[in-house]
């Protein structure tokens, strides 16, 4: 399954906008040696869905200067702080980036999730690196320092 969603506004610069109150929203992460970020709330989010197979996270951030997206889906946790083993992961597991091309298997690295509650949101604080390898040619990226923040209203 691949959706992503995407905003149609100008990005209004660092710190003008804040969608999520009491919560700053962000996702970064260096691929391959260059940096990849988005701090804008409008282009940053969270839902949980139950499509049949068990409720999942959706977690996604698109950068407004090339329309580049991440889309993860995670499965629904328990506790409070969680972190996944990616070279074994549960059903319903899914790492998406798409740009030129679009990479969405990550057969090695980690994902570490802290989830609170912020203001009546579910704030979900992460950090990750992965191998990442592009659909078409199986080629390899490098994933690495990827932190983010990203709320869900409840």
């Amino acid at each position: 399954m691949l959706f992503g969603f995407f905003a149609c506004t100008p990005d209004p610069g660092p710190g003008d906008q804040d969608d999520s109150p009491g919560v700053d929203e962000y996702f970064h992460v260096t691929i391959d040696g260059n940096l990849w970020e988005e701090n804008n709330d409008d282009l940053i989010g969270a839902v949980l869905g139950d499509f049949g197979s068990g409720p999942t996270y959706g977690f996604t951030a698109t950068r407004s200067a090339d329309s580049s997206y991440f889309l993860y889906n995670v499965p629904y946790f328990m506790s409070n702080d969680t972190t996944w083993d990616l070279s074994s992961v549960p059903t319903g597991f899914a790492f998406t980036f798409n740009t030129d091309s679009i990479y969405n298997e990550a057969p090695s690295g980690n994902l570490h999730i802290v989830r609170t509650q912020v203001q009546g949101q579910e704030v979900f604080t992460g950090t990750f690196n992965y191998t990442g390898l592009e659909l078409l040619h199986n080629s390899p990226a490098t994933f690495s320092s990827g932190e983010f923040v990203i709320a869900r209203l409840l």
